[in-house]
């Protein structure tokens, strides 16, 4: 019988199960490209969470650093919050998540396009083998 308590850190929270859960799905050699992207989709908040909480982990050991800029103690301090361009993070969590899929960066935004545009049919051709992924976005464009 597997033992998952024994492969999980103790100090794991539900979203960090699930999460892992997910990736190991990604060693399956069967899953086809599009299963991938799939599990991908479902990784993809776990990932943007883990992101943020490492965006903010910087953030405050920075903050807590000893090491202050000459402004920082002439008492220049800019007390702005840096603006994130959230199709920038966006975009670097879409390529965290194809990487760890096994998939293209390509690929999975063109999956996700078809999906959003309601073209299950097309994808289903794609299942099926009977089109490329290339040539099914070619043509619903």
């Amino acid at each position: 019988m597997y033992n998952l308590r024994s492969r999980l850190p103790k100090a794991l929270c539900r979203a960090d199960a699930i999460a892992w859960m997910i990736r190991n799905q990604f060693g399956h050699r069967n899953l086809h490209p599009l299963d991938r992207v799939e599990l991908g989709e479902k990784l993809e908040p776990y990932e943007k969470q883990a992101a943020e909480e490492r965006s903010r982990a910087n953030l405050r050991r920075d903050s807590e650093s000893p090491e202050r800029s000459e402004s920082d103690l002439s008492g220049n301090e800019d007390d702005s919050e840096v603006e994130v361009d959230e199709g920038e993070e966006r975009g670097k969590t879409v390529e965290r998540v194809a990487r760890k899929a096994g998939v293209g960066r390509e690929y999975y935004r063109q999956y996700r396009y078809l999906k959003g545009g309601g073209m299950g049919d097309l994808i289903d051709l794609i299942r099926a083998k009977e089109m490329s992924m290339d040539r099914t976005t070619a043509s619903a464009v």
